[in-house]
């Protein structure tokens, strides 16, 4: 007979399947009075984008010019001779320009440039004629323009030339050109008085946007990239979480109450709070796991780049995490400055960000993870610490630079979901989700029953226990019927455990150990002197002696009914049958 076969002919009493409902059954009662982060299975943003091809190699394949054209001419600004010289011989027009694709609406153009000679000016192709921009290069200056239009220095005589307007259809801009004119005021005019010269360009990028991004090269083909955006949750309402790489349903998420302590959490270039060294800060250049353009660069310019946060310790353990996205990776470290003590370090190491010793990651998609550090010894309360977030895991080498977003310092010895800060700290108060009186008990066997549950853990607390189900008498907890995982140490197992009265009645804690992350499958049956337990497919355990608890009357999900010993994780389904199945029947369950 296969394992198949025995599960419980007695149907489920109760059926809460979170994971593909990804709603709350009415008579559950669920409070969180403040907001909170998840991902859904569906919300994206455009991350990066370019448009225009051969995005380095300006007035070369898929450009048109009128110019003479001298590609790989100069040294870029990333420090490659792959910079085009653009030169006239002659009054008349001087431009380079590509035919392009989108859809209308807000529209953000960009160009590396270097003085040659006279104004660089962008204008557009297409049925709207009157987008511009002008660019005194000598002086670094914006001339003339409608939309918006920046110009940054990037050294050694470059500039970066912005410019965003906001067409009315997708053809009001089927071509972007980049030209010299005689003045800052012109619009769309040709030089009638420039005769020689040129100018320096490189980098040009397109982006369907209202803004600036960081730039990205192309050569035959257009870049469109998307990401998960991590969503806000209202108060009050519950989260229903998903892997935002695979969009995975993983089902109700429930965390214990935690406070962000740092702020300006995604601001690195407030100095007062956030202090670089050897290195430079570049704000609001890429998009961010949240879908805005905030993520912030940490860029190398000497031995030991990095930025640092100090803060006094309000706990004998911290967790530091931060979202990165890089080109050579980053180390994380706490360091408690009252006794000069690098408490941990986690190295995450190249473009994927392996971890290293003293650290963990998690993928949020597009390249982004989120990079976490636990330090549980070596602080005392009211220790002054200092987080640090280097360019590399070698603690500066020339040329690296690290995408940064969403930094977070928690009281403890885990991370939680992403809190965002401005000026203050924030706390995100604890999910509680419970059944109570009538909601309970048309549902509930007080006699004899089979609870079911599967979970997936995020973290793992030291010497607690973090509950699936927890069935008990409100205002008794004396008498309870409990599925929890427990830590030990460095060993995390699950348990059923059922009270009477204060006294255990059967404690079968000696099922496998799960990591973190690990999706778990427990099922635990209570009867008079017979009680059993499985875990994900493995032999019940048994307890042949003992009491029924008397007088529940309600349950709490993923917490215990006083608000502790949080799952901190998502629960993905839980039944009760009113019937205690056997071990066989228990079996079956878990391993299916």
């Amino acid at each position: 007979m296969t394992i198949n076969a025995n599960f419980p002919l007695a149907r489920p009493s109760l059926l809460l399947d979170f994971a593909n409902s990804q709603e709350l059954d009415p008579r559950i009662t669920f409070s969180r009075p403040t907001t909170a982060t998840c991902y859904d299975n569906h919300t994206t943003a455009v991350a990066e984008q370019n448009l225009l091809t051969y995005s380095q190699a300006i007035g070369g394949t898929n450009w048109t010019a009128l110019f003479t054209i001298a590609l790989n001419n100069a040294v870029a600004p990333d420090g490659t001779t792959t910079a085009t010289y653009c030169s006239f011989a002659s009054a008349g027009g001087k431009w380079v320009q590509q035919t392009n694709s989108n859809s209308g609406g807000a529209i953000t153009t960009s160009v590396y440039a270097k003085v040659g000679i006279g104004i660089l000016q962008f204008f557009y192709g297409g049925s709207d004629g009157t987008a511009y921009a002008n660019f005194d290069l000598t002086n670094g200056v914006l001339g003339n323009y409608n939309g918006a239009a920046t110009i940054t220095s990037v050294g050694s005589g470059w500039y970066r030339c912005t410019h965003t307007y906001t067409f009315a259809n997708s053809a009001s801009a089927t071509s972007v050109y980049f030209a010299i004119v005689d003045s800052t005021t012109s619009a769309r005019a040709a030089s009638t008085t420039l005769t020689s010269g040129g100018v320096y360009l490189w980098g040009a990028q397109l982006e369907q946007r209202s803004s600036v991004t960081a730039y990205n090269a192309t050569t035959t083909t257009a870049i469109t990239n998307y990401i998960p955006v991590l969503q806000t949750a209202p108060s009050n309402q519950a989260r229903f979480d998903h892997d935002p790489v695979a969009g995975t349903s993983l089902g109700l998420l429930i965390e214990q109450q935690s406070t962000n302590l740092t702020l300006y959490s995604s601001d690195f270039s407030n100095a007062y709070y956030w202090v670089p060294n050897a290195s430079t800060i570049s704000s609001n250049v890429i998009v961010a796991p949240d879908g805005t353009i905030s993520g912030d660069l940490l860029s190398y310019t000497g031995a030991g780049a990095r930025v640092n946060y100090f803060i006094t310790a309000s706990s004998t353990s911290a967790t530091f995490s931060v979202y990165c996205k890089g080109n050579s990776g980053t180390r994380l470290i706490i360091r408690n400055t009252t006794t000069a003590t690098n408490l941990v370090t986690g190295n995450f190491t190249g473009s994927t960000f392996t971890p290293d010793a003293g650290g963990s990651i998690q993928s949020v998609g597009n390249g982004w993870y989120r990079c976490i550090v636990t330090a549980t010894t070596g602080i005392t309360s009211g220790d002054t610490l200092r987080l640090y977030v280097y360019t590399d895991v070698g603690g500066g080498t020339a040329g690296t630079s690290v995408f940064l977003w969403g930094a977070q310092l928690e009281a403890g010895a885990l991370p939680t979901s992403y809190i965002p800060t401005t000026s203050a700290s924030v706390t995100r108060v604890a999910d509680n989700a419970s059944m109570i009186g009538t909601n309970f008990s048309g549902w509930f066997n007080a006699g004899q029953g089979s609870f079911y549950a599967e979970a997936i853990n995020y973290t793992s607390l030291p010497n607690v226990q973090e509950q699936y189900v927890y069935a008990y008498q409100v205002g008794n907890t004396n008498n309870r019927i409990e599925l929890s995982r427990y830590t030990s140490g460095a060993t995390a197992r699950n348990d059923f455990a059922v009270i009477q009265g204060g006294v255990s009645q059967a404690d079968l804690n000696s099922l496998g150990t799960t990591t973190i992350g690990s999706s778990i499958k427990i099922a635990g049956a209570y009867n008079t002197n017979a009680f059993a337990v499985s875990f994900n497919g493995a032999t019940a355990l048994t307890d042949s002696s003992g009491l029924v608890p008397s007088g529940i009357n309600a349950i709490s999900i993923g917490s215990t009914s006083g608000g502790a010993y949080f799952i901190n994780g998502t629960i993905k389904k839980l039944a009760y049958y009113p019937i205690a199945a056997t071990s066989a029947q228990l079996q079956a369950l878990t391993g299916s």
